[in-house]
């Protein structure tokens, strides 16, 4: 799964952990009340290779209270602390508040915090981009995940540094139950889209789709939710 991302590729200070945080509010939303989120400052650096980014840079974004876009400003999803942020000086962010009334959208994706069942069959919560609109939703996990370094054992052997790698997964959410992860193959897709398999095998095999590729598993997804 390749998705378009600027990043370093160098050694980079990350933040690992802040001090100093201070609740304050943005703007006004309406019905959900004032848009919360926390603004850090103290930080605790350490040396990583690659981002905790899926871009570097803030990106001109939206939020949105309960589906309704609200405010503009500069935005960029962590995926290694699961967080989105707004930038409000050169050297300050915020973290908007993880609540399911909120909602981001950066660039041309749109993210939602969702709940879902992990590999321990336990309901969590995450921000997951939303691929569709309908009653049946293609879900996509986009996580930064960091891979531990490792000292040289031998005069013959290199360090190796800690380094940042992406991790995607695709989930399916029916309606409001929590999502659960999905191979994009055709027996997973067949089987979580129950009592259509005849349309779906038709309707691949008419229009040349796969499905192991996103863009037509979203369109299956589409059909599905139209019958």
């Amino acid at each position: 799964m390749k998705r378009t991302k600027t990043s370093l590729n160098l050694f980079l200070l990350f933040f690992i952990s802040m001090t100093g945080y201070s609740q304050i509010n943005l703007g006004e939303s309406g019905q959900g009340g004032a848009i919360n989120f926390v603004t850090r400052s103290s930080v605790t650096e350490f040396k990583a290779q690659g981002s905790p980014y899926l871009n570097e840079e803030f990106q001109v974004g939206k939020i949105l209270v309960n589906g309704e876009a609200k405010i503009t400003a500069l935005l960029r999803y962590n995926g290694y602390n699961n967080e989105i942020q707004i930038k409000e000086a050169e050297d300050k962010f915020g973290v908007i508040d993880k609540s399911s009334q909120y909602s981001a959208i950066i660039g041309n994706d749109r993210f939602e915090i969702r709940s879902y069942i992990n590999n321990r069959d336990q309901v969590r919560t995450s921000y997951f981009i939303v691929l569709n609109e309908g009653p049946v939703k293609l879900l996509l996990k986009p996580e930064i995940k960091l891979r531990r370094g490792k000292e040289a054992q031998t005069p013959y052997e290199r360090d190796e540094a800690p380094r940042f790698f992406e991790s995607f997964s695709y989930y399916l959410q029916q309606a409001d139950e929590p999502a659960r992860e999905i191979r994009l193959k055709r027996s997973q897709i067949l089987s979580s889209l129950k009592g259509a398999k005849g349309k779906i095998e038709k309707l691949v095999e008419d229009q040349d789709l796969s499905y192991k590729e996103e863009k037509d598993v979203i369109k299956i997804i589409e059909a599905y939710n139209a019958i």
